[in-house]
């Protein structure tokens, strides 16, 4: 069937609205065995990770990862019914001897989820070295149907770091890069679905060789269908050459990105900066986070008012030069809340939010286990404007995907 054939189709009446059915705080503390987290795996003695997690209008939470099955990486999703995750249809791989390496899940108008995922031949210390494909696809209500065929541009490269966003038709604007069958070129590419295929909005303006590219990269679309790229990229002064990597952020021209306020986003030129993520506001506004290296790396957020770049107060993280790999989810004002890796000794997931004047801290650290790594968080926000956090947690090859919920005090797991 051809996607343009049917609507995104909603959840059904059956499906448990999150908000409404969470029980009681008074019932759950009751049970004093009640864990303060909430895990997504299917096995939790399954190597899983790569979270995306969303929150439909209705407040149900959904959930994208991947986890290892029968010795490969298979790519789900999830929903939550208010006491149990519920699988949305079987596992998304096409090739079932493929690995899935890289989820994203978003909803359309119609709070229909859409997913990206790649998937590759073989594993290299975590990273694909073989061929493989990306595909789109949305949940009918019954099945997941493709977008078309792979919108991958070659057999023989490597496809990763899918960036999804939905316009207002329903239709989904894609983003990601090829890695050449050599490993050398970065080959980045967008493109839309226009109903019936997969049209080239831009056919590689920003590939670059991989020893000078970031690869940091995310996209929205506004209202009226314009798209907006942030993206990092070798920064060049005339009669001094490079510097180093900056954020910028751009609309498509047809042919290049026209930077939003004609500069970059970096505190300094001359500072490496990458690791971003974005959201628009109410107002088809920009809000961009990023990590800039200084003694270290911080995290910094600035929103474009259509005419500069105005920040959000100083660094998230107090400059602690730790911080990396930040996420982002706007509340109904559009003051941010972030996410981010806090690394020391080993890795942790920090949150703050803006209110108006400070970033604050929200409860103490993610994590359940203080000798574990945490990392590949994502982040949304219920209908009261508090966090829920999904992220990674574990050692070595051993990794589960695990949730909590910020209740107005401390993190509590979704059943709580």
């Amino acid at each position: 069937m051809n996607i343009s054939k049917f609507g995104s189709v909603a959840f059904g009446a059956g499906v448990l609205v999150f908000g409404l059915l969470l029980v009681s705080r008074a019932s759950v503390n009751a049970q004093t065995n009640s864990p303060s987290f909430t895990t997504v795996n299917n096995d939790a003695a399954l190597d899983a990770g790569r979270p995306s997690l969303v929150m439909t209008k209705k407040n149900v939470l959904m959930v994208a990862f991947i986890e290892k099955t029968n010795g490969v990486y298979n790519a789900f999703v999830k929903r939550w019914t208010g006491k149990t995750w519920e699988r949305v249809g079987t596992s998304l791989n096409v090739n079932k001897k493929f690995n899935s390496f890289d989820v994203t899940l978003k909803l359309d108008h119609n709070d229909s989820p859409v997913v990206a995922w790649t998937e590759r031949s073989n594993i290299n210390k975590g990273k694909a070295s073989g061929p493989g494909k990306i595909y789109v696809a949305r949940w009918t209500g019954k099945s997941w149907q493709q977008f078309g065929q792979s919108p991958s541009k070659s057999k023989n490269s490597a496809p990763d770091n899918p960036i999804l966003t939905i316009d207002a038709r329903g239709y989904p604007l894609l983003g990601f890069s090829e890695v050449s069958p050599d490993g050398n070129v970065d080959d980045f590419m967008v493109k839309r679905w226009d109903g019936k295929q997969w049209l080239v909005i831009d056919k590689g303006s920003l590939s670059a060789d991989m020893s000078d590219s970031s690869r940091s990269r995310d996209i929205g679309v506004t209202r009226s269908g314009t798209a907006i790229l942030a993206y990092s990229r070798a920064y060049f002064v005339q009669g001094v050459g490079r510097t180093d990597f900056n954020v910028f952020a751009g609309t498509w021209t047809g042919k290049s990105w026209n930077v939003l306020g004609g500069k970059s986003l970096n505190l300094d030129n001359n500072h490496y900066a990458g690791m971003i993520a974005m959201q628009l506001n109410a107002e088809d506004q920009p809000v961009i986070a990023w990590a800039e290296a200084n003694k270290g790396f911080d995290v910094s957020v600035k929103r474009f008012d259509g005419q500069t770049w105005q920040p959000f107060g100083n660094t998230v993280n107090g400059e602690t030069g730790a911080a990396s790999n930040p996420k982002i989810a706007l509340n109904a004002g559009g003051n941010p809340t972030v996410a981010w890796i806090e690394s020391t000794m080993v890795d942790n997931v920090l949150v703050r939010s803006w209110n108006g004047e400070a970033w604050l801290s929200v409860g103490t650290g993610i994590k359940i286990k203080a000798s574990n790594n945490a990392d590949s968080c994502s982040i949304v926000l219920d209908s009261s404007g508090n966090p829920i956090i999904a992220w990674r947690e574990g050692l070595k090859k051993s990794h589960r995907v695990l949730i909590r919920r910020f209740d107005g005090q401390a993190w509590v797991s979704l059943e709580q």
